[in-house]
């Protein structure tokens, strides 16, 4: 192989050799091919690794584990470092790259199982405290965009619930669990605008489109019969019936079908997808008021 002085990629040149050339290529450049993508592995691999053929002496083990143990960052240095990485976003290529490159034997770790594992004998329990942030810091993010769940979207055999056997244990539970609370409103909020109380964030911002809007609509105030139960959809107004969905349940389905079978309204879905006459992705919810309006029977 010719000696190689810069990336074949992108054309950069500022590295001191080819072990960085091989690292760029392989976790950073986004312009390679997969044929370059090897090249770079090739790179850092072998003969042409810096650390090959070399092994450390317990000794300077010892002292790197004792030079490390207890050291803390200056926060100075945690600031400047926080600073230089704000607004930075790793591109799902780089990412993508980066995931590839410490796969199978490629990971240093690779192998290395029980007390030989840097992380033998830790443990990842998080006490109550670390769970209610952390809690508390997802639903905001779910509720701020639900498409970011996990579950968005997923409904029947799609859904890893789907045809699961609920033990009676497990039912008892759940029911202990959701005593008190008003069915649906996890964290129920009123929209001061409104005066209205919802479900949850997702409700609250369709609620103020809604009312900026001008839209003659209730919340939550109408109910139709659906044969075996009835239904309180969201929001209603002359001749639509709209429904904001962030996680859907197998029941949800039937449900839209029945009421679509048995009224004239149209039937609007905002969110995750359900049987519907209309459906809007949640990041297109603003378009909701001209969609409504297209629908007036006036």
């Amino acid at each position: 192989m010719n000696d190689i002085e810069e990336c074949p990629a992108c054309g950069r040149d500022d590295f001191k050799n080819e072990y960085g050339i091989g690292v760029h290529l392989v976790r950073y450049c986004e312009e390679t091919t997969e044929s370059q993508e090897e090249l770079g592995r090739d790179l850092i691999s072998g003969e042409n690794h810096p650390m090959k053929g070399h092994e450390m002496s317990e000794e300077a083990k010892r002292k790197i584990g004792e030079a490390s143990s207890g050291r803390e960052m200056p926060e100075e240095a945690k600031r400047k470092i926080s600073e230089s990485l704000t607004g930075h976003e790793v591109s799902e290529e780089t990412r993508r790259k980066i995931s590839k490159s410490l796969q199978g034997e490629n990971n240093p770790w690779y192998g290395v199982t029980g007390e030989d594992h840097p992380m033998y004998g830790v443990s990842f329990e998080m006490d109550e405290e670390s769970r209610q942030r952390l809690s508390e810091s997802l639903k905001e993010t779910y509720e701020e965009d639900p498409t970011k769940h996990s579950m968005y979207g997923r409904t029947g055999e799609d859904h890893p619930l789907y045809g699961y056997d609920w033990s009676d244990e497990q039912l008892q539970r759940l029911s202990d669990a959701l005593k008190g609370r008003v069915p649906g409103r996890s964290k129920p909020r009123q929209v001061i605008k409104t005066r209205n109380i919802v479900r949850n964030g997702w409700e609250a911002a369709i609620d103020l489109i809604l009312y900026d809007a001008g839209i003659d609509y209730t919340y939550e105030d109408r109910y139709f019969e659906l044969g075996d139960r009835t239904y309180t959809p969201g929001f209603v107004t002359e001749n639509v019936v709209i429904e904001v969905k962030g996680m859907v349940w197998e029941d949800d389905e039937t449900k839209a079908t029945k009421f679509m079978d048995r009224y004239d309204y149209t039937y609007l879905v905002v969110g995750s997808e359900l049987p519907c006459d209309v459906h809007l992705q949640w990041d297109e919810r603003e378009k909701l008021p001209a969609v409504i309006d297209s629908q007036c029977n006036c």
